[in-house]
């Protein structure tokens, strides 16, 4: 890892995750560590930062403006902000990118200044990402050149090879994708159950993560367990239609919603302090995360 003396680490963001994660650990092991990241349009509020690393100490911290554009035109934006960034920065000995589109940035910046070494980190993989077909094919296309281009494609698990085989026929590519699992945190947390009746949901509030049949489960469950508490953990374009759900299910004194929390040791005393926690994915086609 020491002979890698300048690594660039290059993601969307919702909230603190996988690339995160991975520039703490490259931080530690690399001389110099670039983190470019640029928000999701659900997290729209917040800027764009570029922050370098030095010997495991920032040093320089770039914070972006917040652009208040249609979804479309913040992905044309986004793409032309990885290719300045490539440009504009020194070479680099590794770049690390998450989802497609950031690697096709990186590769058109490849045919105009060198061809460092790509990893293409892959976090989710998303049969129907779009409702719109040809925006869907775009997807899978930026996905299928990006395995191809890159040297390294880093999986979450390995139904993402076996996905992509069934639908490019891509076995070719079987042996650059690697399956790269996230792991863990050994916490110095000593757990108290607080609550015996309290359930915990904690994620994105989109469609697809069932928390509409939750509510409607906790209006049932709480007639026979009238000390029930339900806290929502987290943010997302549901928040104000569940709230209103809420409301005319009578659960307003059994169910808390937090709204986004930026706080990993907050989000995870909301866990702590609940006796069930419950993540629920609705088993349709369009929702990638069944």
């Amino acid at each position: 890892m020491r002979s890698l003396k300048r690594i660039a680490v290059i993601t969307h963001f919702y909230s603190p995750g996988p690339a995160h994660e991975l520039v703490d650990y490259l931080i530690l092991r690399v001389d110099e560590v670039v983190f470019f990241g640029q928000p999701l349009p659900v997290k729209a509020e917040a800027p764009s930062f570029c922050r370098r690393y030095d010997k495991g100490k920032l040093v320089t911290e770039q914070i972006g403006s917040v652009w208040r554009i249609p979804d479309l035109l913040r992905y044309g934006k986004d793409t032309l902000a990885v290719m300045w960034f490539g440009l504009t920065q020194p070479q680099f000995d590794l770049i690390i990118a998450l989802d497609p589109l950031n690697v096709a940035a990186v590769r058109l910046v490849g045919w105009l200044k060198g061809k460092p070494p790509l990893v293409y980190y892959t976090i989710d993989y998303v049969p129907n990402r779009f409702r719109s077909e040809w925006l869907n094919r775009f997807y899978h296309w930026l996905d299928r050149t990006g395995v191809a281009a890159s040297t390294w494609t880093w999986n979450l698990s390995s139904r993402m090879a076996e996905a992509r085989a069934k639908r490019w026929d891509s076995r070719d590519l079987d042996a650059k994708q690697l399956v790269v699992p996230m792991g863990t945190h050994e916490l110095p947390i000593s757990y108290k159950l607080k609550a015996k009746s309290s359930v915990v949901f904690m994620g994105h509030l989109r469609a697809g993560q069932g928390v509409e049949r939750l509510l409607e489960a906790t209006s049932i469950a709480v007639k026979q367990m009238p000390d029930l508490k339900l806290t929502i953990v987290g943010g997302g374009e549901l928040l104000d239609t569940l709230e209103i759900k809420a409301k005319k299910l009578g659960l307003e004194n059994a169910v808390t919603f937090t709204g986004f929390v930026a706080s990993n040791d907050e989000m995870r005393q909301h866990l702590l302090d609940a006796s069930l926690a419950v993540a629920l994915y609705e088993d349709t086609p369009e929702n990638y995360t069944r």
